[in-house]
C-alpha cells in the first residue's frame, strides 16, 4: 500500500520524538483530538480519564523497521443512559482495537499474501524490512471478508473433492464472470436447492448428468433452464471411444499389420524394384533370449485374460477377481472390456521417427546401397529430429 505521509493519519496524530537505533526507528506519537465519541452510545465527550501507551508496527522506511509508540487516552462517557462509563480512544484510520500493527501495514501484508502466498510473501516482505511469518500472512488472508457477489444469471455447478473418493462438496461458479462464488458443504440435492431458493434469479444451470444436481435444480429453481456441461460431454465421449477401441483392439492391430506389410511390399516412389542381384534378407534364425521373454510375457497375459473371463462367467465381481488374481481392479475392467487379450503400449524414443525411417530407408535397402544409404539417412534423421541419434 502506497502512503505519502509519515504517520498513518496526521489528522489525529502528532510526532513528539524520533528514537533512532541501528536497524529500527521508533516514533513517539500522541493523539490530538479534543473530543471523541463513545463506541456504544456515540455520544461525544471531552472529559479525559487517563493516558496509556500502545506499541504498533508501521510501514518501514527504506528497509528500516518502524515502530509507533502511541500515547492515547481513556475517556469518560457522561451520557446517563449509556452502560459504559470508561472507554479507550478508537482510531479507525490508524489501527483496530487491540491491534499490534497499523492498518496500512496489515493491508500491505494482505496484498503480498494474496499475490504470492504465505512463505514466499514472508520472504519478500523480509527484504523490505517487514518481519512476519508465513502463518501470519495466511491468517490475515483467511480473515478477509468475502465480497458480496450478485446472483449469477448463468450458474455452473459441479462436485468438489474434499477428500478424493471419500467426501465431496459442491462448487458454484458464475460462468459469465468466470469466478467461483460459493462452496456448499456437501453434494446433496437438498443443499443445492436451498441455495437456489435463497438466491433467486438464476436463469441457466450448467451441470453434469448426476441426478442430485438435477433434482436440486428442479426443486430450487424450476423455471431455470438446465443444460449439460461441455466438459462432461467431451469426457463421456472420450470414455466411450476408448472402450470401443479397446474392445476392437485385436482387429485394429491386424489392420495395422496388414497395412504395414502391404506398404513394405510396394517400393516407394522413385525406388528401383529389387532384382535377383540385390542382397537378400538373412535366413530365419532361432528366437533370441529377448524374444523368448517377450513370448513368455505374452503367454502370461493371455492366461490372465482367460482367467479373468472365466471367473467373470462364474459370477465373480471385478474386485473379487482382482483380489483372487492379485491385480488392480482397473486391469480386470480393461480385460473384460476387450474382445481379445490387450497388448501393452510401450512408447520408445524412436517411435515418432519410425514412419520416416521406413519411408526413407526402404529405397536404399532395395537398391543395395546399405552403408551409404544408411549414413545418408542417419544424417537426415538427425536433422529432422533435432539431434536425435538412432544407435
Amino acid at each position: 500500500m502506497r502512503s505519502a505521509t509519515l504517520l498513518p493519519d496526521p489528522a489525529v496524530l502528532t510526532v513528539e520524538q524520533i528514537l533512532a537505533e541501528p536497524d529500527t526507528s521508533t516514533l513517539v506519537v500522541r493523539t490530538t483530538r479534543p473530543t471523541v465519541c463513545c463506541p456504544d452510545c456515540r455520544h461525544p465527550t471531552e472529559r479525559v480519564h487517563s493516558w496509556y501507551t500502545r506499541q504498533l508496527h508501521d510501514l518501514p522506511w527504506q528497509g528500516l523497521t518502524v515502530r509507533l509508540r502511541l500515547h492515547t487516552r481513556r475517556w469518560f462517557c457522561d451520557h446517563p443512559a449509556c452502560s459504559r462509563r470508561i472507554f479507550t480512544e478508537r482510531l479507525p484510520s490508524v489501527a483496530p482495537p487491540y491491534g499490534q500493527r497499523t492498518i496500512r501495514l496489515a493491508t500491505t501484508m494482505v496484498v503480498f499474501g494474496i499475490a504470492v502466498g504465505g512463505a514466499a510473501g514472508a520472504r519478500l516482505l523480509g527484504e523490505l524490512g517487514i518481519v512476519v511469518s508465513g502463518d501470519t500472512l495466511r491468517r490475515l488472508v483467511q480473515a478477509l471478508e468475502l465480497p458480496v457477489t450478485p446472483t449469477p444469471r448463468v450458474l455452473g455447478v459441479d462436485d468438489w473433492s474434499l477428500r478424493k473418493g471419500r467426501s465431496y462438496a459442491t462448487i458454484l461458479v458464475d460462468l459469465e464472470r468466470h469466478c467461483p462464488i460459493e462452496l456448499l458443504p456437501d453434494a446433496q440435492a437438498a443443499t443445492f436447492a436451498t441455495w437456489l431458493q435463497a438466491h433467486p434469479g438464476v436463469e441457466i444451470i450448467c451441470r453434469d448428468r448426476g441426478g442430485a444436481y438435477a433434482d436440486g435444480a428442479r426443486q430450487g429453481a424450476p423455471e431455470a433452464i438446465q443444460i449439460a456441461d461441455r466438459w462432461h460431454l467431451l469426457a463421456n465421449l472420450g470414455d466411450l471411444l476408448e472402450r470401443l477401441l479397446v474392445r476392437h483392439h485385436d482387429a485394429l492391430h491386424q489392420v495395422r499389420l496388414g497395412t504395414t506389410e502391404h506398404a513394405a511390399d510396394e517400393p516407394p516412389n522413385g525406388a528401383i524394384p529389387p532384382n535377383e542381384s540385390d542382397p537378400q534378407p538373412p535366413p530365419t534364425r532361432a528366437p533370441s533370449k529377448k524374444e523368448q521373454d517377450r513370448q513368455q510375457r505374452r503367454a502370461r497375459r493371455e492366461a490372465r485374460y482367460q482367467a479373468i473371463h472365466a471367473l467373470h462367467r462364474e459370477g465373480s465381481g471385478i474386485r473379487a477377481i482382482a483380489r483372487q488374481l492379485g491385480i488392480h481392479p482397473e486391469t480386470v475392467r480393461k480385460n473384460l472390456a476387450a474382445s481379445s487379450c490387450p497388448r501393452p503400449h510401450r512408447r520408445r524414443r524412436i517411435t515418432p521417427f519410425i514412419p520416416y525411417l521406413r519411408d526413407h530407408a526402404g529405397g536404399a535397402v532395395r537398391r543395395g546401397r546399405w552403408r551409404r544409404g544408411w549414413f545418408d539417412r542417419r544424417t537426415s534423421c538427425q536433422r529432422h529430429s533435432n539431434g536425435f541419434s538412432p544407435n
